[in-house]
């Protein structure tokens, strides 16, 4: 995997035949996010506080989906509601986040870091080790 931060911790969990790659994550994540606008805009905001504007939504989602930006909360729900499953987030000094709840039974499990070495905030997929 080439490292993606949240779309390859999604991505590495999602049996085989589900989603092909990173791009095709991000494809599902961003046409979702279009396809349900008014669900997603009232928690995006400027620098200044501001909700975006649909102009500033529709190039999010083009740098979302055409570049390595980094994803977050939107995406995470976005990837849940279209692909139909649960992703439990576990964080540090944080009680599990459980997002989508479609199908409890196979979760996706990813941990929340705030401050990762520096380069702001990280997600990586939580692996049950047997």
């Amino acid at each position: 995997f080439r490292l993606y931060s949240l779309f390859s911790a999604i991505l590495q969990q999602l049996p085989d035949d589900t989603v092909p790659s990173v791009k095709h994550l991000r494809k599902i994540a961003v046409d979702y996010m279009r396809a349900h606008q008014d669900d997603f805009l009232p928690f995006m905001t400027t620098d200044n506080g501001d909700v975006i504007a649909p102009e500033q939504f529709e190039e999010y989602c083009k740098r979302m989906e055409s570049t390595s930006a980094w994803g977050g909360s939107c995406e995470i729900r976005a990837i849940s509601e279209a692909l139909g499953i649960s992703v439990e987030i576990f964080q540090a000094a944080a009680p599990k986040q459980t997002i989508g709840t479609s199908d409890t039974s196979h979760p996706v499990r990813i941990s929340y870091h705030r401050h990762q070495f520096g380069s702001g905030e990280h997600y990586n997929a939580v692996i049950k080790i047997e």
